[in-house]
């Protein structure tokens, strides 16, 4: 990953990075080979707390291969509590097992952004 358009400040955790933009936008890029669990949902919120100094900006995220997480975090990251850093949200994904999961998310646990 390529982070020249990127402020020196990052956090890295077992499950994810986390950058903010000069543009002001959160870059989360979801490591490969993981399932995310409860803690590490707690800690990417924790993590855009602390760079984005408790404000809101728009969210990027990348997902890298072989990512999954259960229906609990899901429901978990959809509630707007749990989105108080996030104005706007993205999915980037090339691969079409993602797409349709991405899909189904949104459907079914619906990002509730303030």
């Amino acid at each position: 990953m390529n982070n020249t358009h990127y402020k020196v400040e990052k956090i890295e955790r077992r499950a994810f990075t986390l950058f903010l933009s000069e543009m002001d936008i959160f870059h989360c890029h979801l490591k490969e080979f993981i399932e995310l669990n409860m803690e590490d949902a707690k800690q990417l919120i924790e993590a855009m707390g602390i760079l984005g100094k408790g404000e809101k900006y728009p969210m990027l995220t990348t997902i890298g291969s072989f990512v999954s997480s259960d229906s609990e975090v899901k429901k978990f990251m959809s509630k707007k509590e749990n989105n108080k850093y996030v104005s706007a949200s993205a999915i980037i994904t090339n691969h079409i097992g993602y797409k349709i999961g991405t899909n189904l998310f949104i459907r079914f646990f619906i990002p509730e952004i303030q």
